[in-house]
Formats: structure tokens, sequence, C-alpha cells
């Protein structure tokens, strides 16, 4: 995202939007994945590269 960051996202449809997010990053820092709790919006945090089996998950329910 070349203006704002993926928090930055979250922190601006926090408000204003209802829709789901899974967040897929190559992130394994605990800090972020407790960050992640503090949107509504965020369904899921899942690291690179996602298993088949978990993006079944995501997608099918």
């Amino acid at each position: 995202m070349p203006l704002i960051n993926g928090w930055q996202f979250l922190e601006n449809i926090k408000e204003r939007f209802t829709s789901k997010v899974i967040i897929l990053t190559s992130s394994v820092d605990p800090a972020d994945v407790e960050k992640a709790k503090d949107f509504p919006q965020v369904i899921s945090y899942q690291t690179k590269p996602p298993s088949r089996k978990i993006l079944q998950e995501l997608i099918l329910g």
C-alpha cells in the first residue's frame, strides 16, 4: 500500500464499514497478533504462506 500501511487502513475503516477482513502477513510478532484483536472486522490473522486447508476454511466457512 503506497499511501498507508495495513494498520492505518484498518483504522480508517474501523468505524465506517462492517466488512470482514482476513490479515495475511509475514509478521509473526505476537504484538501484531494482539493489535489485530483491536479491530472488530478482523476475523482471522494468518501468516504467509497460508495452507490450502486454512484458505478453504476461510473462504468456505
